[in-house]
């Protein structure tokens, strides 16, 4: 099994494919509990699917056992944030926003090159992808990176597509705020000002 082993910053790290990380993680998992059988321990993987699957590769490697959870980084992010980020709103109501808030902004003449697309079928799922991309990355509404974008040469040359982009994303921002709804990034960024509970944490699967 050609699994590598080392050190990080938060912890150990280990490094190989996938099936050499299951049994890696079921003899980690075996060692953390060794002197404590009900030693709290929480997995954290990216995706339901993966969280489903190595439940059965835990049971089926450690037979029965407690107090070990594998869950999503999503519910570990809510759990820990609890009501501070606001009401969770799952992608299909932000979608929904979004196409509100577009075909408002086409219908009052405020868009300069989208104002034809904004009743496609995907605009706005496409919209909603962008703009989770950019709240996770920090972006604060205002902050005038369509500018200097088009300034930078970076669309070339669309400054009419990007101040479209620009005016419904400070528009969106705004509007979750005022709804008191959270998306992903509202949810995380809330999680991460909030103390871990007191367990052995492994992050499986995620980069």
């Amino acid at each position: 099994m050609s699994v590598e082993t080392g050190r990080s910053r938060t912890g150990r790290r280990v490094v190989g494919r996938f099936a050499e990380l299951e049994p890696a993680l079921v003899e980690r998992v075996a060692a953390v509990r060794r002197g404590d059988p009900l030693a709290p321990v929480t997995v954290v993987v990216g995706s339901a699917a993966l969280r489903e699957h190595l439940r059965a590769v835990l049971a089926r490697g450690l037979g029965a056992y407690a107090n070990v959870r594998v869950e999503t980084l999503a519910a570990v992010a809510e759990g820990l944030a609890g009501g501070r980020a606001g009401r969770r709103c799952g992608r299909p109501v932000r979608v929904r926003l979004l196409r509100r808030l577009a075909g408002e902004a086409a219908a009052r003449g405020r868009l300069r090159a989208l104002a034809g697309v904004v009743g496609r079928p995907h605009f706005a799922a496409a919209l909603e992808a962008t703009f989770s991309d950019l709240r996770q990355a920090g972006v604060e509404p205002g902050a005038g990176w369509a500018g200097a974008l088009a300034a930078a040469g970076g669309e070339r040359p669309r400054p009419a597509r990007l101040h479209d982009l620009e005016l419904l994303y400070d528009e969106y921002c705004r509007a979750l705020a005022a709804l008191g709804l959270a998306d992903d990034a509202a949810v995380l960024e809330a999680a991460a000002g909030a103390p871990l509970p007191r367990c052995h944490w492994i992050v499986y699967g995620l980069h």
